[in-house]
């Protein structure tokens, strides 16, 4: 399995092996790309960063046209919105999501796409939600990429979705020591996920100026 993210300013990629608890990380590999990259995704000019993402995997893997792959979108400008909804079956969480999202005002339309996290909470009655509003030409013009380049994406997902499933899926919820804090760093920016009470509770951006990623070590010591 390969996970693949794309940022504003880099591209990411991780090779796994295992299924869910046991997943080993076997190799990494990033590439920075130009913010203009972005622009030209949204408006259909992909060759540019098509070329970016088969030198990432390329250097990755010999063989990486025959794996399985995730796709996270992690970009800024992304929507984030919370909402509560009843408790309904899984598949009718979209549905019950979307009209949520327009009783709060919020623009949802035939070009966007909606992706939603459940977060922990001991209510019975309702689910309290993260969604994501992504607009749809991000998502197509990134499956064309991926199909030029001969790869199937088998799941599309937005950060900080991924960060809250795979905390939730993971043994660190029963910790007695749990995760309260995630940090997420590259050259110019760090990202933090914040956990309360083994609950989902902030994410914020911040622009930093560091160049390498040795640096940061500084900002945490205890």
């Amino acid at each position: 399995m390969i996970v693949i993210e794309i940022r504003n300013n880099e591209v990411r990629a991780v090779q796994t092996s295992g299924k869910k608890r046991s997943t080993e990380i076997i190799r990494t590999n990033s590439i920075e790309i130009e913010p203009y990259l972005i622009e030209d995704l949204i408006a259909g000019n992909t060759d540019e960063l098509k070329a970016k993402f088969d030198k990432l995997l390329e250097e990755l893997a010999f063989n990486y046209k025959s794996l399985k792959y995730t796709l996270v979108v992690n970009l800024e400008g992304i929507m984030t919105q919370r909402v509560t909804i009843p408790k309904v079956k899984d598949k009718q969480i979209p549905l019950s999501l979307n009209s949520a999202l327009i009783s709060s005002s919020v623009p949802v339309s035939k070009e966007s796409i909606v992706a939603f996290a459940v977060l922990r909470d001991k209510n019975k009655e309702t689910y309290n939600i993260l969604s994501q509003v992504l607009q749809r030409s991000i998502s197509d013009n990134l499956t064309i990429i991926f199909n030029q380049l001969g790869i199937k994406i088998q799941y599309i997902d937005v950060s900080p979705n991924t960060i809250i499933k795979a905390f939730n899926r993971s043994s660190l919820v029963e910790s007695e020591a749990p995760l309260k804090l995630v940090v997420d760093l590259s050259k110019s920016e760090a990202r933090y996920y914040q956990f309360k009470d083994n609950v989902f509770e902030l994410n914020y951006l911040e622009n930093s100026s560091f160049k390498k990623v040795d640096s940061y070590l500084e900002l945490f010591k205890l």
